[in-house]
């Protein structure tokens, strides 16, 4: 049986900074993320579920492969408008 205590202050919550920036995104906005010798597979995965929380009827985000300046390899993801209907989604506003 647990004891019922009384009139103990809840402590305050412990937020981390986030790691990507889906809240502040408008559409067309981008970011890079370096690989830093991770695989793609265990990284664009991790931008994907990230980037569901923060879609709505208005905005999804996508990703792709980059290479910059012939080296370094990493993913990017863009904040693009979506299109409800046929035709695809688009980065204009």
């Amino acid at each position: 049986m647990y004891k019922i205590e009384k009139n103990i202050p809840i402590p305050k919550s412990r937020w981390r900074e986030r790691k990507y920036p889906f809240p502040k995104m408008k559409i067309g906005d981008s970011f890079f993320v370096p690989l830093n010798g991770r695989k793609t597979k265990r990284v664009q995965p991790s931008i994907v579920s990230a980037g569901h929380r923060y879609q709505n009827q208005n905005k999804r985000f996508t990703t792709r492969i980059i290479i910059k300046k012939d080296v370094e390899i990493g993913i990017g993801c863009w904040c693009v408008k979506r299109n409800n209907q046929k035709g695809g989604d688009t980065m204009l506003t």
